[in-house]
């Protein structure tokens, strides 16, 4: 029962973070394009 738990807050954690990186990505793309 541990496991499956660890299990599943670790892939929402992953998920999150690359939620937050890819929108910091769109946001550093769409500043570059703004400089350029």
């Amino acid at each position: 029962m541990f496991l499956s738990n660890a299990r599943t807050s670790i892939a929402e954690f992953l998920y999150i973070v690359r939620a937050i990186f890819s929108g910091i990505a769109v946001t550093l793309v769409k500043s570059a394009q703004k400089t350029v």
